[in-house]
């Protein structure tokens, strides 16, 4: 079983913001190489 961490930060204009992160968790688990698992996305907000 693998872990793998991966930060991705971005800027928002205001204290609501929805933000489509799909594409970059998307880039993330390819790149990890894993075929299988759970991806775990943490906002500490």
């Amino acid at each position: 079983m693998g872990v793998v961490t991966e930060i991705i930060e971005l800027d928002t204009p205001g204290e609501v913001q929805v933000v489509d992160l799909t594409d970059r968790v998307q880039g993330a688990l390819t790149g990890s190489g894993l075929m299988t698992g759970i991806a775990c996305v943490f906002n500490p907000g």
